[in-house]
């Protein structure tokens, strides 16, 4: 009974040698070795107690389990009598540790496996698998949350206090993961919330989270480039989802006010369009040869002109008459025409 007891104390001290990995190993250990201790106290550890099988068992180098349990089945090919039996608490989702090679023969004996090393290199990784909640995911799941609060998921983006969000959780949470509660301040955006969903185990897992809660807008854009003097069609218009405080006071936010004018100069496509840069389209262009005319009830006089600089419809420009070279000013009605007040006519001198 001496000779049992002593071998018994020696299984529980081998963790702390065979076992590498993260600091989820120690309550791996402790899980581990009380459960091989306790049976061994009831297990003859002599050849005959050790289990017989019509296949060899064999180690599985590579495990996986995706709960908060590791079982005898898991670390071995083979007939187990016991397979099912839990022997310790899995490391925490996402994590790795090894087994090593005396620490798992210890675990053999003590439950009766017929396996033994080979060598002292054969060894078991077990990975613990996981549900990865990352940046994306989690705005997801707090869109969806704010619909469910009233507030139109269409217009607002989430921009989290930390872009570069990641957490491991259990498999058993993919797509049970819910927001709880949530604090909003509507003036600055600043928000807090908790996500929550059940675990196998029955308790609550909880994922806190906070950052600001943005107004999005759609603004009109040009879908392609377009060059002065061309007329911007309903077609050239696209649209672009921009942050509520970052869309400037002078930039083209009702696509009609783009729909048939003209670039001032050249404009990109996918870029807010800055209400001073488009106008009525320009129908006489600086140094165009233009006809100036002059209409009354009674009359009508017309001669011909240089345009000195550039005009849209409805602009008031200067031309100069080719054939008495003086300087008049009249407005641009068509392309080409330039229509002259009869109080300022002496076109035709």
């Amino acid at each position: 009974m001496t000779k049992k007891t002593s071998r018994t104390s020696r299984i529980a001290k081998a963790p702390r040698r065979f076992l590498r990995g993260s600091a989820a190993a120690a309550s791996l250990i402790a899980g581990l070795f009380a459960a091989a201790s306790a049976l061994a106290d009831d297990t003859a550890l002599s050849s005959t107690a050790l289990q017989t099988a019509a296949a060899p068992i064999a180690l599985k180098p590579q495990v996986t389990v995706d709960s908060d349990l590791v079982h005898l089945g898991d670390l071995f090919h083979g007939e187990i009598s016991k397979a099912d039996v839990p022997i310790a608490r899995a490391p925490a989702p996402g994590e790795q540790i090894e087994l090593q090679a005396q620490w798992l023969w210890s675990v053999a004996r003590a439950y009766g496996v017929a396996w033994h090393p080979r060598s002292t290199l054969e060894t078991v990784t077990l990975t613990r698998d996981s549900y990865l909640l990352d940046a994306a995911r989690l705005e997801d799941i707090l869109l969806e949350g704010l619909a469910r609060h009233g507030m139109d998921q269409a217009s607002l983006a989430v921009q989290l206090d930390n872009p570069r969000f990641s957490q491991h959780l259990p498999t058993s949470v993919a797509g049970q993961l819910e927001m709880g509660q949530l604090n909003h301040d509507p003036r600055s955006g600043r928000f807090a919330a908790d996500l929550r969903a059940p675990t196998e185990d029955g308790r609550m897992l909880r994922v806190a989270v906070s950052g600001r809660l943005l107004e999005i807008v759609e603004v009109p854009v040009l879908s392609r480039r377009v060059a002065p003097g061309e007329v911007i069609g309903a077609r050239d218009v696209d649209w672009m989802s921009m942050q509520a405080d970052r869309v400037a006071a002078n930039v083209v936010t009702d696509p009609n006010d783009l729909i048939g004018t003209s670039p001032r100069r050249g404009l990109r496509p996918g870029q807010p369009v800055r209400i001073s840069e488009v106008g009525e389209p320009v129908l006489v262009e600086k140094n165009q040869m233009v006809l100036l005319r002059v209409q009354t009830a009674a009359m009508q006089l017309t001669a011909q002109g240089r345009a000195m600089e550039d005009g849209a419809r409805g602009e008031t420009i200067r031309v100069i008459n080719t054939k008495s070279s003086t300087i008049v000013t009249g407005t641009v009605t068509e392309t080409g025409l330039v229509v002259v007040q009869p109080l300022n006519a002496t076109i035709g001198q």
